[in-house]
C-alpha cells in the first residue's frame, strides 16, 4: 500500500463555527490565535497587531487582493513561522501581515487573528467535517475516494480550487456548465459574477432595470446529492478583480451540509451528504453577504416554478 493510499490520519484539529465560518485555535510560541480557514485566500495573513511585532519579517513589502471588497491592502512577507495544529507542527513560508488602517477586519466581519490560505491545502488532503466540527489532515496526495459518494475534478486556477458542475438555476431554461470556486472563507451560499446569469436574472427583477445593481434573492437549485431549497443567491453587476473565467463561487452556507475534502496533489474534492439518502431536501437558512457590499435589489427566484435535473460533474 502507497503513502498516497493510505488513509491514516496525521492530525484531528476541532474548529468552531463562527459566521458560518470555519476557525481554529492555534498555537504560535505560546500564543494563542484564532484563525479563519480560507480555501479562496491565496496567501496567508497575519492582521497587524501587538501579538505579531516579535516575528521577524522580510525586506519585501506585500499586497494582498481581497475579491470581497475589491480592494488590495499593504504589507509585509514574513520569515517562515511554525503553528500547532493539534500537536501537528505547520510551516507556513507564504505568510504576509497586513496593515489594517482600513479597519479590514470590521469590514470583512472578522473576528480573527489571521487567515490560513491554500498553503494548508497544499501541504495535506484536508478533510472537513462540519457535523462533528473538526478538520482532518492527511498525508498529501492521499486518496479518500473510497469514503465519499461524490468526487469532482479540481481545477486549480492560480491555486484556487474551482469545481465544475452541470446545472439548471432558476432564471435558466437549460442546464449549463459553471466554473466555480470552492471558497470556506465565503459565508454565504452561492455568488454569480458572469454575466450571463446577471442578464438572465435581471429579466426576471424589473425592479433592477436602470440600475446596474446586484440582484439577491433565494432560489431552489440542486448540488452534489442533495436539492436545496430557499437557498440565498448573489448576483453581482460587476465582477471584482482577478475572477479570470469562473462563473462564481459555493460558499460556506452550502458546504457545511456536507462532510468534504480537498487534495490538491491530487487535484480531486471529495463530498458526501449527511444523510446518506440521494435526494435529501434541505431548507436552507441563511443571511444574505453581498461580497462588495454593493447596491442591490431583491428578488424571491424561489417563489418561480423550476424544474432543476440532478447536478453531474463536467470533467
Amino acid at each position: 500500500m502507497t503513502a498516497q493510499s493510505r488513509q491514516d490520519v496525521i492530525a484531528t484539529i476541532p474548529f468552531e463555527f463562527e459566521n458560518n465560518r470555519i476557525r481554529l485555535t492555534v498555537d504560535m510560541d505560546g500564543a494563542q490565535l484564532k484563525v479563519l480557514l480560507d480555501s479562496g485566500a491565496s496567501t496567508s495573513v497575519l492582521f497587524d497587531d501587538e501579538i505579531f511585532a516579535s516575528i521577524p519579517s522580510t525586506s519585501k513589502s506585500a499586497s494582498v487582493l481581497f475579491p470581497a471588497l475589491d480592494e488590495e491592502v499593504s504589507g509585509v512577507k514574513l520569515q517562515p513561522i511554525s503553528l500547532n495544529l493539534s500537536g501537528q507542527r505547520v510551516q507556513l513560508k507564504d505568510l504576509v501581515l497586513l496593515n489594517d488602517k482600513s479597519n479590514l477586519k470590521q469590514r470583512l466581519l472578522l473576528r480573527y487573528d489571521g487567515i490560513i490560505g491554500q498553503e494548508l491545502f497544499e501541504l495535506y488532503t484536508v478533510e472537513v467535517d462540519p457535523a462533528l466540527k473538526e478538520i482532518r489532515l492527511f498525508g498529501r496526495g492521499t486518496d479518500l475516494g473510497p469514503k465519499y459518494r461524490t468526487k469532482y475534478t479540481l481545477h486549480l486556477r492560480n491555486g484556487a480550487p474551482h469545481i465544475r458542475m452541470r446545472s439548471k438555476m432558476p432564471w435558466e431554461q437549460t442546464p449549463t456548465a459553471k466554473e466555480m470556486l470552492v471558497d470556506t472563507g465565503y459565508p454565504g451560499a452561492i455568488v454569480f459574477w458572469d454575466s450571463m446569469h446577471y442578464r438572465r436574472a435581471a429579466k426576471l427583477t424589473p425592479e433592477v432595470h436602470g440600475k446596474n445593481a446586484a440582484i439577491v434573492g433565494r432560489a431552489n437549485f440542486r448540488f452534489g446529492s442533495l436539492a436545496f431549497n430557499h437557498a440565498p443567491v448573489y448576483l453581482g453587476a460587476y465582477p471584482p478583480r482577478q475572477i479570470g473565467e469562473r462563473d462564481g463561487l459555493i460558499g460556506a452556507t452550502i458546504l457545511n451540509n456536507f462532510r468534504y475534502a480537498f487534495d490538491f496533489a491530487g487535484k480531486q474534492m471529495w463530498m458526501l451528504s449527511h444523510k446518506d439518502d440521494a435526494g435529501f431536501r434541505r431548507m436552507v437558512d441563511g443571511t444574505f453577504y453581498p461580497p462588495n457590499d454593493d447596491e442591490f435589489v431583491f428578488s424571491d427566484f424561489a417563489a418561480l416554478p423550476s424544474a432543476v435535473p440532478k447536478t453531474v460533474v463536467v470533467p
